[in-house]
């Protein structure tokens, strides 16, 4: 039976399955954050480890997605029949369907001999499965597995702002807003398109520092013209220079300066830039008196920047400067249960009617997304139109599109892999700014990047 025409299911967990209420975790104080900002909040209140909580929100179903059932220490059993934990009015599903516990991080899903299958992973279990997984389907409905809510689960994955948070991502929003409400520099690592400039915007709207939010993305900054952009110039400070001109730095002040990809600023650069961080001031090219500046700082990164200090690409006294209180956003593969919203909004921001199949979201919940959010929005409108061409309204599986190995290379580092910036460059003839446009980078990063490369060479060679 077509999924898209089965009839719609509905929902209804019983009492006895419902997690118990628990305490909300204690909220560290300002000065715990000063002292030992990258301890753990329960280690420094010496509370009690949290137990845990997994459960399962609906990707893929009856509205509202996003809703979570919680799976106690007894289980939960999924079905049509009322004596179900969780209760699902289709005809696809057994009365008893399938059984889920969880101990230890392992997840245990045993088929209770339905008639049309449990998937898992996108594969139909032939028996008991124990593990991590990442999806669940049974019938029309998809589940994602989620291996801990948080003390306090919220009741939707949508922000006041409009922004999209599930339980991972709310986590690392607490340590932010911690960070910027006691006045400490923030660090963020990352990678591509999950989300670092949100949640630096999120920071300046929880600090004390009104004035603008400036966003630098320095890889995209020619290095000869690095110091001028950031620092400003006098008249006369070099030839073209005809009138004052502040940089961004200036124009940060009273604000919040967010520097991205800060381990591409040239070395020159760096060095400056922590004058300007210690003694707040900033001397701009041809001046001869330096200008106050004051403004909260935000930096961030998708690179191991102690790894770039052994290599010497990276100032040790820089990086211990802005690294104080470092945070990690989560890629959007850990956070899988953003994933329908995502999908959702993209759809309903397009003409037409265009709805996910379950295999589609199944499809969605088992991809890496290397290029995270910004990925799957553009998987998902391409999707969109190929049902189109089809003239039909479910989004298949196979409408997402294929993950080659360049594209697959994208999210990750290509220094870490230096056979794929080298491959890129034999593809294109050493052509700096097609192998940019391969790589999904600015010729600007490709070129450190080469660098990097040969400096790092140089150190294995002595």
């Amino acid at each position: 039976m077509d999924p898209a025409r089965s009839p719609r299911s509905s929902f209804a967990p019983c009492p006895r399955d419902r997690a118990p209420a628990g305490r909300a975790a204690a909220t560290p104080t300002h000065e715990a954050v000063r002292t030992a900002a990258t301890i753990d909040e329960a280690s420094r209140s010496g509370a009690a480890p949290r137990v845990p909580r997994p459960a399962l929100t609906l990707a893929c179903g009856p509205l509202p997605i996003g809703r979570v059932f919680p799976i106690v220490d007894a289980g939960l059993v999924i079905g049509r029949g009322s004596e179900c934990g969780l209760v699902v009015n289709d005809e696809r599903v057994s009365r008893q369907h399938v059984r889920i516990r969880v101990a230890g991080g392992v997840w245990m899903i045993d088929d209770l001999g339905s008639r049309n299958g449990t998937w898992v992973d996108g594969r139909r279990l032939a028996a008991p499965w124990r593990g991590v997984p990442r999806s669940l389907r049974i019938g029309a409905c998809v589940f994602v597995p989620i291996a801990d809510t948080g003390a306090q689960p919220p009741a939707t994955f949508v922000e006041s702002d409009g922004t999209v948070a599930g339980f991972a991502l709310r986590e690392a929003w607490q340590r932010i807003d911690a960070a910027a409400t006691g006045g400490l520099a923030l660090h963020l690592r990352g990678e591509s398109g999950s989300g670092k400039e949100v949640a630096a915007r999120r920071y300046h709207a929880a600090c004390a520092h009104r004035g603008a939010f400036v966003a630098v993305n320095c890889a995209a900054i020619p290095s000869e013209l690095a110091e001028r952009i950031l620092f400003g110039a006098r008249r006369g400070a070099f030839s073209g220079a005809v009138a004052d001109v502040d940089g961004l730095i200036q124009a940060a002040h009273g604000g919040t300066l967010f520097l991205d990809e800060i381990g591409e600023l040239p070395a020159a650069v760096q060095a400056k830039l922590l004058r300007v961080l210690e003694c707040r001031e900033v001397t701009p090219l041809g001046a001869n008196r330096p200008t106050p500046v004051e403004f909260a700082l935000v930096t961030a990164t998708h690179r191991d920047l102690a790894a770039e200090i052994g290599v010497g690409t990276f100032r040790a006294d820089l990086f211990y400067r802005i690294a104080g209180f470092t945070v990690v956003i989560p890629p959007l593969r850990e956070r899988g249960e953003e994933l329908a919203v995502h999908i959702a909004r993209e759809l309903g921001a397009m003409p037409g009617t265009a709805v996910p199949s379950p295999e589609f979201v199944e499809a969605c919940a088992l991809r890496r997304w290397d290029g995270n959010v910004r990925e799957l929005r553009a998987s998902v409108r391409r999707a969109a139109t190929e049902a189109a061409l089809r003239r039909e309204t479910h989004l298949r599986a196979e409408d997402l599109p294929a993950q080659d190995a360049v594209a697959a290379q994208r999210g990750a580092d290509p220094l870490a892999d230096p056979e794929v910036v080298e491959a890129a460059l034999r593809r294109y003839d050493g052509n700096i700014s097609a192998c940019a446009r391969g790589l999904g980078v600015h010729r600007n990063q490709l070129r450190r990047w080469i660098d990097r490369l040969r400096l790092a060479r140089a150190a294995t060679a002595t």
